[in-house]
């Protein structure tokens, strides 16, 4: 990063996210999901969390690459089917009313190419299955907010003419930055 103070303000955007964002209190359980490429963003935010008495942080990784191969490769019946255990999580996180902090710096194009067909499929089975997730965030019984992080494939789409993707990404994150009042 050659952004100036780019520690201190994502140390600012973490404590923002948490605080404001989701309203982390003592004894709160938060559900943190996150590409893996903003793993220093996610150290930030599940440190803030903490020191607001969060009782757990559970973080949900997120990665274009492997999510892209799923898709393309595996056998259909598993892109149709939600895990057990994935639904054992969701009624945990709802039994605890989880906060729920969605961290995205996906590469737009990530999916191109995959089976339109395919990809509905999983978006049907994920529908039925997160249903009570998806009523208990919209009917606000539980804190939830999204927020944007400078991933470099994002930032390349978004600024195409930087002269380095290390450039487009600082671009993006200034913008973010500027956009959240950091």
């Amino acid at each position: 990063m050659v952004l100036p103070n780019f520690k201190e303000n994502l140390e600012k955007y973490a404590k923002l996210l948490v605080a404001n964002g989701i309203n982390v209190q003592p004894g709160h359980t938060v559900a943190l999901s996150i590409d893996v490429e903003q793993a220093e963003l996610a150290h930030l935010l599940v440190k803030e969390a903490y020191a607001l008495g969060a009782a757990e942080v559970i973080v949900q990784w997120s990665d274009d690459i492997i999510n892209r191969e799923r898709f393309l490769h595996a056998e259909l019946d598993r892109i149709e089917e939600v895990p057990a255990y994935k639904k054992s999580e969701m009624e945990y996180l709802l039994e605890k009313k989880a906060s729920r902090l969605g961290v995205r710096s996906s590469d737009p194009g990530a999916l191109n190419g995959v089976a339109p067909e395919r990809l509905s499929a999983h978006a049907k089975a994920t529908g039925v299955a997160f249903k009570p997730m998806q009523v208990a965030t919209q009917s606000n019984k539980v804190s939830w907010t999204v927020a944007a992080a400078a991933g470099k494939e994002w930032a390349k789409k978004v600024f195409p003419d930087a002269s380095s993707d290390e450039e487009a990404v600082d671009l993006l994150w200034d913008q973010i930055f500027k956009t959240c009042r950091v």
